[in-house]
């Protein structure tokens, strides 16, 4: 259900725009062959690029430990993030010494690289690399030159495994594997690249990556699915099963590049919910959640990074972890292995 108390929920010109995009990508809308001239344009600036770098005349960095890069080929959310999370923490069950860098999207500006810590805050290094740190305790460095910030990782810690958060197009860092993310629902879409597609690459990009991950695929070596550890209250830590919400109407809200995924694994989880989308990344103050306090606030853990400071202990997060197919790890942490015992 809608909230017909709050019409004027922020979203932004540039959020309903991509909705719109995404709905047309998802349906093949004919009005998007008017778009067709720009993505082949946008094919030829892809090609161009690579070439510079396969002939040198783009720099790229080798990075002394291994380097795996999980990115996509589309735009919009496919779970990167909580895939990272899950790798970190196989890696460091199997006794691994493994590092993340990633660039920091929504950082404030400055001077980059810059080393996150988990009291650090959000503005410094963007909410996704705040999330990571926070769950696994791992070393991370944010920098929109991915090279600079694995230079800054490796001066920090020694590692045997630097985990890329995205970057999959970020051609300057040398990597030794690359998991990509397909969207659950759209896949590949219609086909096209930016802006008749939701492609970044061609399709023809997943021949050459090493593994591929689709959220509840049916394809057995793609599946990963995420296991809900309960809800988390951002002001007390407290964690309740999400059964206590079974039943009850709960105001969901979701700052992240498909709110409506997460408004319907509520849904399936039992809760009545009164959907509250906002912009991918949005910077949440206090003034958006003035005259919530009716009713529980359920939000996603990237956004409960940013909203400690002023919600009330009727706010709470959804906690997942990503289920990794153990194949895919057993690889990651050979290539690591292989490395250390190279040294």
């Amino acid at each position: 259900m809608r909230d017909e108390r709050r019409p004027d929920i922020p979203r932004g010109l540039l959020n309903r725009a991509s909705l719109t995009l995404q709905a047309a990508w998802r349906r093949d809308a004919p009005w998007l062959r008017l778009l067709r001239s720009l993505s082949r344009l946008h094919q030829v600036v892809l090609h161009i690029r690579l070439q510079l770098f396969r002939w040198g005349w783009r720099s790229t960095y080798r990075s002394p430990a291994p380097v795996v890069v999980v990115g996509n080929i589309s735009v919009g959310g496919t779970g990167k993030t909580p895939v990272v999370s899950a790798l970190v923490a196989g890696m460091l069950a199997r006794g691994l010494r493994v590092g993340v860098v990633s660039r920091g999207y929504g950082a404030r500006p400055g001077h980059f690289p810059r080393r996150v810590r988990p009291d650090s805050h959000w503005h410094d290094c963007g909410d996704e690399p705040l999330m990571i740190v926070r769950q696994t305790d791992c070393p991370l460095v944010v920098s929109p030159r991915r090279a600079d910030a694995v230079r800054e990782l490796l001066q920090w810690r020694g590692l045997d495994l630097v985990i890329s958060d995205d970057g999959l197009q970020h051609l300057a860092l040398e990597r030794d594997f690359e998991i990509v993310l397909l969207d659950p629902a759209l896949g590949v879409g219609n086909g096209q690249l930016l802006p008749a597609g939701p492609l970044r690459e061609p399709p023809a990009r997943l021949e050459s990556c090493d593994w591929i991950l689709q959220r509840d695929s049916a394809i057995p070596e793609r599946h990963f699915r995420y296991q809900v550890d309960g809800l988390v209250n951002i002001r007390t830590g407290e964690t309740r099963a999400v059964k206590t919400f079974a039943g009850q109407c709960v105001q969901a809200i979701a700052g992240i590049a498909n709110p409506a995924a997460f408004f319907a694994s509520l849904r399936s989880l039992g809760m009545q919910v009164w959907e509250r989308p906002y912009p991918d990344h949005y910077a949440f103050g206090a003034a958006d959640f003035n005259g919530l306090q009716d009713l529980p606030i359920i939000m996603t853990e990237k956004d409960a990074v940013k909203c400690a400071a002023f919600v009330e202990s009727n706010a709470w997060f959804l906690k997942i972890t990503a289920i990794l197919p153990q194949e895919l790890l057993e690889q990651v942490a050979r290539l690591a292995n292989l490395s250390r015992s190279q040294e």
